[in-house]
């Protein structure tokens, strides 16, 4: 029987808790297990488009932060209503490594003894009352024979700004990355069914003593000062990175037209490693060569709008062009 960590490490920084499942996945020796939470936060796939997952804009205006996790699957939406879990073991067979239903088991069992009589979908989901509960995925680490499991559990998300915030715009998108299956039957908190009646915080104490009591090998652990200094490096070098969260999106093509006052305005793109390689900006067909050329080497989503300003034809403001563009 090998030893299981259990962490409840209180940080709620979606980069510092992505960079966290990272270096316990390449760097420790144990198997772990960790529940937590964090702040507003849209977390696309490795091998999603970022933007087209998400409504960038919107993310914005509403200061929730977009992350890219090391993982694969979709999109997933989190806030401090949003319960996670992970598990990182050992496994001495690849072949049966990437195995959901081993991993969410604990989950689920702790959810029927409180009244949520969770089952599994066909895909990588759990669900209540036939709707989605919690989004799961898996990463595995060749070189060390270890895997990542992670979820989200709906316990009392804002289910609005969840809807919202990855509503992305994937009709003006053409690439090749994995796009997100949002599920057919919708999704659900769980809270309003919990027993007993409980806060999200609550809820998340009481998963941490279920699963050291439970999970056979199971101790309590805390962050030592080296791994968290460790972790916050990583961080920063990698998961708060504009050339990670964008940059590692897979090369597309974006097309889309919006009707202004001068018009019809339609910008084309290319981006790869996030970045405009060629651009195209026509107002009623005609091309707005300088504006087009101010935007190539740009990051897609923090392109120059102080210098388009003085370069778009008179009559398209920035209001006009971000609505075109995203």
């Amino acid at each position: 029987m090998r030893p299981v960590r259990v962490l409840f490490h209180g940080q709620t920084d979606i980069y510092f808790c992505l960079a966290l499942e990272e270096f316990l996945l390449t760097q420790a020796e144990e198997d772990i297990a960790i529940v937590w939470e964090s702040h507003s936060a849209v977390v696309c796939g490795k091998h999603q488009n970022a933007l087209r997952e998400t409504d960038w804009r919107y993310c914005q205006r509403n200061g929730i932060r977009v992350a890219r996790r090391i993982s694969g699957g979709g999109t997933v939406y989190h806030d401090k209503g949003n319960l996670c879990f992970t598990f990182i073991r050992k496994v001495e067979d690849r072949q049966q490594a990437i195995d959901f239903r081993y991993h969410t088991s604990p989950v689920v069992e702790w959810l029927k003894l409180h009244g949520i009589d969770a089952d599994y979908s066909g895909r990588n989901d759990i669900l209540y009352r036939g709707m989605k509960i919690s989004g799961n995925a898996e990463h595995l680490d060749l070189r060390r024979n270890r895997v990542l499991h992670h979820g989200t559990l709906l316990f009392d998300c804002d289910l609005h700004t969840l809807g919202d915030a990855i509503r992305g715009n994937e009709g003006c998108y053409t690439d090749k990355g994995v796009r997100s299956n949002r599920s057919p039957s919708g999704v659900t908190n769980i809270r309003p069914d919990f027993t007993p009646k409980m806060q999200t915080p609550e809820a998340m104490e009481l998963l941490v003593k279920y699963l050291s009591s439970n999970i056979p090998g199971a101790y309590m652990s805390v962050l030592s000062t080296a791994e968290t200094e460790a972790v916050k490096a990583l961080s920063a070098e990698k998961f708060e990175s504009q050339d990670w969260i964008f940059g590692y999106s897979p090369a597309y093509e974006f097309s889309q037209s919006k009707a202004v006052a001068s018009g019809e305005l339609k910008v084309n793109l290319r981006v790869e490693k996030g970045r405009t390689t060629r651009a195209e900006i026509l107002l009623n067909g005609s091309d707005c060569a300088h504006a087009a050329e101010a935007i190539v080497g740009h990051y897609h989503h923090a392109l120059p709008l102080d210098d388009l300003s003085l370069l778009l034809p008179p009559g398209i403001g920035a209001e006009d062009f971000l609505r075109c563009v995203y």
